[in-house]
């Protein structure tokens, strides 16, 4: 009799009941991510699948299967800080085409009121 309950504890080593196994699931790109202040500016969803964000900063493709959490490291990261920080300093390119199109228009209202001064005098 010894010998069977001694069997039935032996065969309870290989598994463990009373812990469940949890089931790790694969984190997908959400576009609300992109609205959060640390995120703005430089997330986008990426070519590359469903489980990658870009970063427009980097110019890379960041694995979100693992969630947020590798999203907020890639933020720590020196080099993103230092591309993220030259971006803000960068003029937009919408600003050089707004200038231009300002002193474009006011190239043409004075000589619009010139030509208008002439044919009146």
């Amino acid at each position: 009799m010894d010998s069977d309950s001694d069997s039935a504890d032996s065969g309870g080593e290989g598994t463990s009941y009373g812990l469940k196994k949890k089931m790790k699931y694969s984190q997908s790109y959400k576009s609300d991510w992109e609205k959060e202040p640390r995120f703005t500016g430089w997330l986008i969803k990426s070519q590359k699948g469903k489980n990658f964000g870009f970063c427009k900063a980097c110019n890379k493709d960041i694995n979100i299967s693992s969630g947020k959490d590798s999203l907020i490291k890639h933020t720590q990261r020196k080099i993103h800080e230092q591309n993220v920080k030259s971006i803000k300093n960068q003029p937009s390119m919408t600003k050089f085409v707004t200038d231009t199109k300002r002193r474009q228009r006011a190239q043409d209202t004075k000589e619009a009121e010139i030509r208008l001064a002439a044919f009146v005098a």
